[in-house]
């Protein structure tokens, strides 16, 4: 490599007398230092083009062993990362089935299976309250759909004679008073 220079010039006080020899303009000052910017700029070009040249030669003489152990290792390290995927993706499909088996929509499932994988608490319980806020409004539809339409005012959708309320069983009796009160009433004689 180039060994690079300073120079250093001493610069004294000239005395009154003795007239001012040595002083630099600043364009000159300038110039030097372009001049010397420019050389330092070559001589790192230099030893960066010397470093590349040497790693190609290391390169080249690096053994057989050791390109198979690099190769290896870089092996190794890429089916690390895919078994860690494969766990997590293992992992998550069984928190989404259990979420799924508790009535979980399978998009949701899915979500809550990702944030209780990540540990994402708040989005897990974010997930729960819109489920069961999900679960109560389904079951007040079914709650719906299966009650009876309860009757209004006097049902005279029953015709009863007499004789056949005179010849029911209490039992009988009964089950009209509480599914047709004003009728059994009016046959009762009330």
């Amino acid at each position: 490599m180039d060994e690079t220079k300073t120079i250093v010039t001493e610069t004294t006080e000239p005395k009154a007398d003795e007239p001012k020899a040595d002083t630099k303009t600043a364009e000159e000052m300038y110039a030097e230092l372009l001049a010397e910017n420019k050389r330092m700029k070559k001589a790192v070009d230099k030893a960066t083009a010397d470093a590349s040249d040497w790693k190609k030669k290391f390169l080249a003489t690096q053994s057989e062993s050791e390109k198979l152990s690099m190769e290896k290792a870089e092996r190794d390290a890429a089916l690390k990362e895919e078994l860690e995927m494969l766990r997590k993706e293992s992992k998550v499909n069984k928190f989404a089935k259990s979420f799924m088996a508790c009535g979980y929509t399978e998009e949701m499932a899915t979500k809550a299976a990702e944030a209780q994988y990540s540990g994402d608490t708040d989005e897990l319980f974010r997930l729960q309250k819109l489920h069961s806020d999900n679960m109560a409004k389904q079951i007040r539809a079914e709650i719906m759909k299966t009650m009876p339409v309860p009757a209004t005012g006097n049902d005279d959708s029953v015709h009863i004679t007499q004789e056949q309320f005179d010849k029911m069983s209490l039992a009988e009796q009964t089950d009209l008073y509480e599914k047709h009160p004003s009728v059994y009433k009016q046959l009762a004689g009330y």
